[in-house]
């Protein structure tokens, strides 16, 4: 049995949980999702990190070929990280933002946010989170999501201004 906790936990763009614990069983499948001030006291051995916990980073590129990747562009915003200079903004309309950033290695990752932070300065950290986990996953129905019954991969997103939630000089990703 984990349990880990951190200041946030995106479980999606419209529940993001503070003063919860995640715990997982030995497989990996989150057995419960631990409201910390109905407790009487603090779960044993809960591993608390500095940052946000959200589910693993997902490429759609990876996953679809360019023909469904136009088709999904009808329904999402979708934007190819590669594909922006390190002076374009991304920008938001009315559908979902979806990022690609053509990698699930969460090294790359921080490396390409590091490199295009103006990239990403219109956005809080929970539009990022999401458009690059939770709408991916969800568009490939895949039952990676931080929900009961799911084994997702947690990422800890550390390097985060967690006051203007927003990105901050050092972002550094990595698995929980």
């Amino acid at each position: 049995m984990r349990r880990i906790s951190s200041q946030f936990i995106l479980i999606s763009p419209t529940s993001i949980l503070q003063n919860h614990v995640v715990e997982l069983n030995s497989e990996g499948v989150v057995c419960q999702l631990i409201d910390i001030e109905k407790q009487i006291s603090e779960p044993a051995q809960t591993l608390y990190y500095n940052g946000i916990i959200s589910a693993e980073i997902v490429s759609l590129r990876n996953n679809f070929s360019p023909k469904e990747i136009n088709e999904l562009s009808l329904t999402y915003n979708y934007i190819n990280i590669s594909n922006l200079s390190t002076e374009s903004c991304v920008e938001l309309n009315e559908n979902p933002l979806v990022i690609d950033f053509e990698t699930n290695n969460l090294k790359e990752v921080s490396q390409i946010i590091n490199n295009k932070k103006n990239v990403f300065s219109k956005l809080n950290i929970f539009q990022l989170i999401s458009a690059c986990s939770y709408y991916p996953i969800q568009i490939l129905d895949l039952q990676k999501q931080i929900r009961v019954s799911n084994s997702p991969e947690l990422v800890l997103w550390n390097g985060i201004d967690l006051i203007n939630k927003r990105i901050n000089d050092r972002i550094h990703l990595v698995n929980v």
